[in-house]
């Protein structure tokens, strides 16, 4: 019964190494997916690179975003108006 027990941690420990693994391989794909975007996206725009429709169509929305919150995030200029404030002595 003992030995029953010990195969059992050992294809648990197994299972959980596997299981790290395919999580660790994941994020590696998500990442390079991530950089082979940034990289498509960026020969795109140089026009280095010829693009189906429908990625161009991707690429134009994305431009018109990426546009957009720029022009959100550029500061205003606002005059600010602030009153004038006078001190009063205090009476000794």
């Amino acid at each position: 019964m003992l030995q029953l027990k010990d195969i059992q941690q050992v294809v648990a420990r197994s299972r959980d190494r596997i299981e790290v693994d395919i999580l660790r391989l994941k994020k590696e794909r998500d990442q390079l997916l991530k950089r082979l975007g940034e990289q498509t996206y960026r020969l795109a725009n140089q026009g280095t690179v010829p693009l189906p429709p429908f990625v161009q169509k991707t690429v134009e929305r994305l431009n018109t975003v990426v546009h957009g919150i720029i022009k959100k995030q550029k500061p205003t200029k606002k005059t600010t108006t602030r009153k004038k404030t006078t001190h009063k002595k205090a009476a000794a």
